[in-house]
C-alpha cells in the first residue's frame, strides 16, 4: 500500500511523497547495499541483482527459498527515524514490513522441509560445473511414482463418507488402522457430509500435526504426500504418489486412479491438508471386530448338534470318493487278467451299495444343511433388523433405502458362503493334504505335476483378488443407489406424476442403472477370464497325468492300473483344489458384504435398552423454550430458539 491509499484526513498537509522519494540519510542502510545472486547456463556463472520479496513469490519457488536465506539481518529499527518526520509514513513502513513477513510465512508454507540455519557468509565466487553447488541450488526431490509404502483403500458406504474415508486412510497408512464409522462418529458427519475445517479438527484430535495449504499452481513437489485433497468442489480424496506428468489418487467412490496431469488440474480445486503423526499420536489396531470368523462362529451357535453332522457326512463322502480309484485298480490289474468272473459279479454289487451309499449321504447332507440355513437366518436376520430399527434417524439420513435393503440383502449372501463355502472349504483343504500325501507316497512325479497345477490356480486367485475385491464394492454401492431411487420414485409416485416429471426420472434412473451395468461388466470379464484359466487347467492336468502315466506303463515302470489309479487319485486331488481356490474368491468378494454388514451391526443404537425405562404418563402442557436443531455439529442451525406451548387436547 502506499500513501496515496491512506484516507485524506489523516495525512499531513503536505505534498504527496512515496517512500522511494525519500532522502537516502532517513532510509535503512543495509549492510550490503547490492546482494548479488549466481545463475548458472551451461557451466558458467553470471550476476544479477536480487529481486524484492514480492518479485520472489512471481518467481520460481525454488529461486524464492535461495532469496529467503540471503536476506540481511537489521539489528536496529530503521523506521524510528521516520517518526520525527511523519507518523503515517512510519505507519506505511510498518505496513509494508508485515506485508514482507507474510510473503516469508507464505513460502514457508510451500517448501517441504525449513530452510537451514543461516549463517553471515560472503558471496560465493563461481565454480567449475563439476564440483558440486551450494545447497541452496539443489533440485527438490521429485515425486516419483516409483515402489514405496502404499495406503490402504476404504472405500466409501454413504455418499457422504467420502471425507470420513480419506481420513481413516491416512491414520491407518501411519500405523493407526481404523475403520470410517469411527471417524464418522468422530467427526459428526452428517447428512451435508463433511468440510475440511472438520478434518482438521478431528485429525487433531488423534495426535496428528495438520496443515492446509492452498496451492495455486498445483506443484506437489514441496507438498508431503500422501496427502487429502479437495476434489470437484464437492468431494475429498487422498493423493498417494505425484509426478509432473500423471498423478496417482485414491478415491474412496472408486478406488485407486492414475491420472494424467492436465485431467487432475481439471478436478483439483487446490486445497490440500497434509498431516502426520504428532507426539501424542498413538498406533494401534481399530478396525470392525466383524470380520468372517466371528460370523461363523455366532453360525456355529445356533445348531451346533446339526453343524457337526453336515461335516460327518461331507467326510463320509470324500471317504466315498476315495473308494473308486482303487476299484479301478483292482480290476484292471486282477479281475482282467485273472478273469474272475465270480469275483466279477461280487465286485459289480459292491459298486452298486457304493453309489446308493453316496446318494443316500449326499442327500442327507443337504436336508441338514437347509435346517441349519433355516434356523440361522431367523435367528440372526431378527437380531439384524432389531438392531437397526434401534439406531437413531440420522443413520438413516446418511443412507438411502435402496443401500439399506441392500445391507439386508448381505445377510443371505453371508449366510450363504458360510453355510456352502467355508465349511466345505476346511473340508476340502484337510482331504487335500490326505489325497496329496498318498499320491506321494505313491509317485513324487504325478505329485510335482499336481503340486505345479495347484500354484497355477492359486497365482491366480491371488493376482486377480483384489480387482475383483475393488469392483464388487463399486457393483454392491451402485446397486444401492439404483434400487434406493427407484424405491424413492415410487414412494412419490403421485407427487411424480402431478409435476409430470416422469422421462426426468427415468433418465436419472438410466444414469444410475447403466452406471451398475458397466461395473457389473467389468466383473464379469475377469470372472470369465478366470472360469476360462481355471477350465483349461482342469482339462489340462488329467492329461498330463495321463501322458506320464502312459509313458511309464511303456517302460515298464508302472502296471496300468496302477496308472489309473494314480491318475484318478490326482483327479481327486485337483477337483478339491478348484473348489478351494473357488471358495478362496468367493471368500474374498464376500468381505465387502461384511463391511456394508458391520457399518449397520457397529453403530450405536440410540437408546440403551438396559438403562431405558417405563415413561409416565404424560398430563398437563407442553411447552419448549428456546430450542434449537440442527442435523450435524458442524452445519448451521435450521431452528434457533423455538418457543412453543400446546396446550392439552391441541
Amino acid at each position: 500500500m502506499d500513501v496515496e491509499d491512506l484516507p485524506t484526513n489523516i495525512l499531513p498537509k503536505k505534498p504527496k511523497m512515496k517512500i522511494d522519494d525519500l532522502p537516502t540519510s532517513v532510509l535503512p542502510q543495509w549492510p550490503r547495499q547490492k546482494k548479488l545472486q549466481r545463475e548458472y547456463s551451461d557451466g558458467k556463472a553470471s550476476e544479477t541483482p536480487m529481486k524484492s520479496p514480492s518479485a520472489m513469490m512471481l518467481g520460481d519457488r525454488q529461486h524464492a527459498a535461495l532469496m529467503k536465506r540471503t536476506l540481511p539481518q537489521v539489528d536496529a529499527d530503521p523506521t524510528q527515524e521516520l517518526v520525527s518526520i511523519s507518523p503515517e509514513l512510519a505507519r506505511l513502513i510498518e505496513h509494508r514490513k508485515q506485508v514482507a513477513n507474510l510473503e516469508t510465512r507464505q513460502m514457508q508454507a510451500l517448501t517441504a522441509t525449513p530452510p537451514a540455519q543461516e549463517k553471515e557468509t560472503p558471496v560465493p565466487t563461481p565454480v567449475a560445473k563439476a564440483q558440486v553447488k551450494p545447497e541452496e541450488e539443489k533440485q527438490p526431490r521429485k515425486r516419483t511414482l516409483g515402489r514405496r509404502k502404499r495406503v490402504p483403500v476404504l472405500q466409501q458406504i454413504s455418499i457422504v463418507e467420502c471425507g470420513a474415508a480419506c481420513l481413516a486412510m491416512l491414520l491407518s497408512y501411519y500405523g493407526r488402522q481404523t475403520t470410517i464409522s469411527e471417524i464418522r462418529e468422530q467427526c459428526g458427519v452428517g447428512r451435508d457430509g463433511l468440510t475440511a475445517l472438520s478434518i482438521v479438527k478431528a485429525a487433531r484430535t488423534y495426535g496428528m500435526r495438520v496443515r492446509a495449504l492452498s496451492l495455486q499452481d498445483n506443484d506437489f513437489r514441496f507438498v508431503p504426500l500422501p496427502a487429502i485433497i479437495h476434489w470437484e468442489f464437492n468431494h475429498f480424496v487422498v493423493v498417494e504418489r505425484w509426478s509432473p506428468k500423471q498423478v496417482e489418487i485414491i478415491d474412496p467412490a472408486v478406488g485407486r486412479r492414475r491420472l494424467t496431469a492436465a485431467a487432475f488440474d481439471e478436478s483439483f480445486t487446490g486445497i490440500v491438508i497434509t498431516m502426520e503423526p504428532g507426539p501424542q499420536f498413538a498406533r494401534g489396531n481399530h478396525r470392525s471386530q466383524l470380520t468372517l470368523a466371528t460370523y461363523a462362529r455366532d453360525y456355529v451357535r445356533q445348531a451346533p448338534g446339526a453343524l457337526v453332522q453336515v461335516l460327518g457326512t461331507s467326510f463320509l463322502l470324500q471317504l466315498l470318493g476315495l473308494v473308486f480309484p482303487l476299484l479301478s485298480a483292482v480290476a484292471i490289474d486282477q479281475l482282467i487278467p485273472g478273469k474272475l468272473v465270480n469275483a466279477l459279479q461280487l465286485f459289480g454289487i459292491g459298486m452298486i451299495m457304493l453309489v446308493l451309499a453316496q446318494v443316500v449321504t449326499r442327500l442327507l447332507r443337504s436336508f441338514i444343511l437347509l435346517y441349519v440355513q433355516s434356523r440361522v437366518d431367523i435367528t440372526l436376520m431378527f437380531n439384524f433388523l432389531d438392531h437397526l430399527f434401534s439406531l437413531p434417524q440420522r443413520f438413516f439420513l446418511q443412507r438411502s433405502t435402496g443401500d439399506i435393503l441392500a445391507r439386508v440383502g448381505s445377510n443371505s449372501v453371508i449366510r450363504d458362503t458360510v453355510s456352502n463355502q467355508l465349511f466345505s472349504t476346511l473340508l476340502d483343504g484337510s482331504f487335500v493334504l490326505i489325497y496329496f500325501f498318498i499320491l506321494l507316497s505313491q509317485s513324487p512325479l504325478f505329485a510335482t505335476v499336481v503340486v505345479g497345477i495347484g500354484v497355477l490356480q492359486a497365482l491366480l486367485l491371488l493376482s486377480t483378488g483384489k480387482p475383483l475385491k475393488d469392483l464388487n464394492q463399486r457393483e454392491l454401492a451402485a446397486i444401492g443407489k439404483s434400487q434406493g431411487y427407484i424405491t424413492e420414485v415410487l414412494a412419490g409416485i403421485k407427487t411424480l406424476k402431478s409435476a409430470g416429471a416422469e422421462y426426468r426420472a427415468l433418465e436419472r434412473w438410466s444414469n444410475l442403472f447403466f452406471e451398475q451395468m458397466n461395473i457389473s461388466v467389468r466383473r464379469a470379464y475377469i470372472t470369465a477370464i478366470i472360469d476360462t484359466v481355471m477350465s483349461a487347467l482342469n482339462v489340462a492336468a488329467p492329461l498330463t497325468l495321463l501322458w506320464l502315466g502312459t509313458l511309464q506303463v511303456i517302460n515298464g515302470s508302472m502296471q496300468v492300473g496302477t496308472m489309473l489309479a494314480l491318475n484318478a487319485l490326482g483327479s481327486s486331488i485337483l477337483g478339491p483344489l478348484s473348489s478351494l481356490i473357488v471358495s478362496g474368491r468367493q471368500i474374498q468378494l464376500v468381505q465387502s458384504h461384511m463391511e456394508r454388514l458391520a457399518d449397520v451391526i457397529e453403530a450405536e443404537p440410540e437408546q440403551d435398552v438396559q438403562k431405558s425405562v417405563q415413561p409416565p404418563r404424560l398430563s398437563g402442557d407442553i411447552s419448549l423454550r428456546n430450542v434449537s436443531f440442527q442435523y450435524d455439529p458442524q452445519s448451521p442451525m435450521v431452528l434457533h430458539n423455538i418457543n412453543v406451548d400446546i396446550k392439552p387436547g391441541q
